[in-house]
């Protein structure tokens, strides 16, 4: 795996794009998101995996809200620890629900974990479900850059499994 931040952007708080490279059975570079109101978002910023860990860790009765499951699950996904990353997102995506905020908000917010949870799903191999997450994401955020940039990622893996 290679990895490098690639930009920020504002959503709920701003979000990273982590550009990965994954070679396997999803070969190709995806883009994570992370929640810098989060836990851990530092550190997954530098690409320091092992204090992005130290970081759920520490205090591990504290409840986490949705964005920090988000970076959690974007670090499982990081750490190739995908069924564990799968599940933390779909945990992510119930506290989102349960979470006041404006419904622009929540249907970006929700864009963006459901763009992790197809990423996660692409690299463990269940590319049917990913697609079908990748284009929830897209119906609830057309102008979410890593959720196109993932969409041609996809469509290229597509073409060459072919």
């Amino acid at each position: 795996m290679t990895a490098k931040a690639l930009m920020k952007s504002t959503l709920a708080g701003a979000s990273i794009a982590i550009a990965l490279t994954f070679s396997g059975v999803a070969q190709a570079e995806y883009r994570l998101s992370a929640f810098e109101n989060a836990r851990g978002y530092e550190a997954l910023d530098r690409m320091d995996l092992e204090q992005a860990s130290s970081r759920f860790s520490y205090r591990p009765s504290m409840p986490m809200d949705y964005a920090d499951l988000n970076n959690l699950c974007v670090l499982r996904i990081m750490q190739r620890e995908l069924p564990e990353a799968i599940a933390t997102c779909e945990q992510s995506l119930r506290r989102v629900s349960d979470k006041p905020m404006g419904l622009r908000n929540k249907r970006r917010t929700r864009a963006v974990i459901l763009g992790n949870l197809a990423v996660a799903q692409a690299i463990a191999g269940d590319v049917t479900s990913a697609t079908e997450t990748l284009e929830r994401a897209g119906s609830l955020d057309s102008d979410n850059p890593n959720i196109s940039a993932n969409r041609r990622a996809f469509a290229r893996n597509q073409v060459a499994a072919n």
